[in-house]
């Protein structure tokens, strides 16, 4: 593998192994499509979106053309690069003093906020919810949806530290284990954060440089399948500025203040629903009833 000690890592597909979009005769191909390949995060010394040999195997009784040997996800690498940067900007921001103790449960209080709103409706309370739980929940959770048990994935910035945690929840098929790491956290600066995500864009502009120079001076695909070389040329200039771009965007919390006040509010209407519970502080409270992922 490239860079095997990188955060992001990813390897494009072979050329000749990418598959066009759609059925005969309305084949085509698009800089997202020729980004096909694999992808994985080192984090420490563990993988995430790595299957188990376990899983491998049974999926080579059903489908024998299953290569044991190539254990992580197989989709276009653009997709996880496009979730992570739109989140850049809110990961990048450092989340306040006071909401640290909130983060560390991350979906879990996030679930719990937006239970008590659905049996608590009304505007007031929709908004209370949405200030309290979407800084921690949506802002800052990349999306993995394009997934089969699709692991939560959330990002955050305490003082100068960045944080990664997984849950892959149910992580079974059939009884199987699905993804080698249930669940954990992996920390590193935010420097070097930034030069990894630097690196990823990097790479991939590269290398689809690279493919889309190929593309373009001797297309190597069959004349059936339909590639706009102009467009493609357009495109990929223009997707060499999305870091940049990126790094401009505002983050999603502009006043902390109103999202503090929401969020404590919450926690205390929340403490209300366990009335026979001695819970001493907002911080124990939710160390009760949403325990943080083991590490």
């Amino acid at each position: 593998m490239v860079n095997t000690m990188a955060l992001f890592e990813f390897k494009l597909k072979p050329l000749q192994e990418v598959m066009p979009w759609g059925q005969e005769p309305n084949l085509s191909l698009s800089w997202f499509g020729l980004t096909d390949g694999i992808y994985y995060m080192n984090v420490g010394n563990e993988q995430l979106f790595r299957n188990t040999k376990e899983i491998l195997w049974h999926w080579k009784q059903e489908y024998p053309h299953t290569d044991q040997n190539q254990p992580f996800v197989d989709y276009p690498i653009v997709r996880f690069y496009e979730d992570l940067l739109e989140k850049l900007a809110d990961i990048m921001q450092p989340v306040p003093q006071e909401l640290q103790k909130y983060i560390v449960t991350s979906e879990r209080w996030s679930e719990q906020v937006w239970g008590f709103c659905y049996d608590n409706e009304s505007d007031e309370n929709w908004d209370m919810c949405s200030l309290a739980a979407e800084w921690c929940g949506y802002y800052r959770h990349v999306s993995t949806m394009h997934l089969a048990k699709a692991p939560s994935l959330t990002f955050w910035r305490i003082d100068d530290t960045i944080h990664i945690r997984w849950d892959n929840g149910d992580n079974e098929e059939d009884g199987i284990p699905y993804w080698t790491t249930t669940r954990g956290e992996h920390t590193l600066s935010a420097d070097k954060f930034m030069r990894e995500v630097e690196s990823f864009h990097q790479r991939l502009m590269e290398e689809m440089e690279q493919r889309v120079h190929i593309i373009s001076t001797n297309n190597p695909f069959d004349p059936r399948v339909k590639i706009d070389i102009p467009n493609l040329i357009k495109e990929h200039e223009q997707r060499k500025n999305s870091l940049a771009e990126a790094m401009h965007r505002k983050s999603s919390v502009e006043d902390w203040s109103t999202v503090i006040d929401a969020t404590e509010k919450l926690a205390m209407l929340l403490l209300r629903q366990f009335p026979n519970s001695n819970f001493g502080n907002c911080s124990s409270f939710l160390d009760k009833i949403t325990p943080p992922a083991s590490k």
